[in-house]
C-alpha cells in the first residue's frame, strides 16, 4: 500500500505522503438503512404517516418539504363525514 500512495499520492518536500481517511457516517448505505427502519415502524403501526415525515432525511427519494406540504394540504380540507360518524338527524 505504501508503495501504491508513494507511485500515485502527493509526496510533500520532506518526503511524507498526504493521506485522508473519510470517516463520515453519513453515507448512502447508512442512510438507507435508517430509512428502512424507519419505513419498518410506519408498516408497524407504531408512528404515524405525519412521526414518518419528521424522522424522513431532508434529500430522501421524495423530499420532505413535499411530504410536509402534503400534511399542510390535508389539514386544510373538509373532514369528510363516514356513514359511522353520521350526525344525528334533527327533530
Amino acid at each position: 500500500m505504501y508503495e501504491l500512495w508513494c507511485i500515485y499520492g502527493e509526496i510533500d518536500s520532506r518526503g511524507t505522503i498526504d493521506i485522508r481517511v473519510d470517516a463520515n457516517l453519513q453515507n448512502a448505505r447508512t442512510r438507507e438503512g435508517r430509512q428502512e427502519e424507519i419505513n419498518k415502524l410506519l408498516e408497524m403501526d407504531k408512528i404515524t404517516f405525519e412521526e414518518w415525515v419528521e424522522l424522513c432525511d431532508e434529500t430522501g427519494n421524495v423530499p420532505k418539504a413535499d411530504l410536509l406540504d402534503i400534511i399542510e394540504k390535508r389539514k386544510l380540507m373538509p373532514q369528510v363525514i363516514g356513514e359511522e360518524d353520521e350526525l344525528p338527524e334533527m327533530q
